[in-house]
């Protein structure tokens, strides 16, 4: 299943995890993890916020976990006090992850604390330069700020990661 998901190929990881799933009762949240995140990348996410949730069961002061929880909430218009203390929560946990920066970051933008996401997701693109996630949430707090060249450019490099050898 993590092959498959380095791969980007979210249909054999999806029913590679749920074999790995149905084979022991034990319920690993890694396992969940990765099975919460074929189910988004597939536009499944009532079912990625299921799985979520079962593993938040398990083990409920997990960074990564509270971390992307919070996010799905976030971006599928969940309780934004929910989302708030689980990304908050996770920042605390892991200050220096970029994923978790990232999701503080837009987390602030969407609260309306612009000049508190910039600084964040700035941060955030320190801890994880080459993450399109996080120079496409810079570039939309920079054009809410009428920085529209800067957005530009932060675009820009979000597009250039993911495909390297086009101009």
């Amino acid at each position: 299943a993590q092959l498959f998901a380095e791969f980007g190929h979210w249909e054999p990881c999806l029913k590679a995890a749920q074999e790995a799933r149905a084979l022991s009762p034990a319920r690993a949240v890694d396992l969940l993890l990765l099975q919460a995140t074929a189910l988004d990348n597939l536009a499944r996410p009532k079912e990625s916020l299921t799985v979520l949730r079962e593993a938040q069961k398990l083990e409920p002061v997990n960074a990564t976990l509270q971390n992307n929880l919070g996010y799905l909430l976030l971006e599928q218009g969940g309780e934004l006090s929910e989302a708030a203390r689980l990304i908050e929560s996770a920042a605390q946990l892991a200050p220096n992850n970029g994923s978790v920066t990232d999701s503080l970051g837009w987390l602030q933008f969407r609260q309306g604390k612009v000049s508190a996401a910039e600084a964040t997701l700035r941060r955030a693109a320190d801890q994880n330069r080459f993450s399109p996630e996080v120079r496409k949430h810079l570039g939309e707090v920079l054009l809410a700020q009428g920085k529209v060249r800067e957005a530009v450019e932060q675009w820009e490099r979000a597009l250039a990661y993911p495909f390297p050898d086009r101009a």
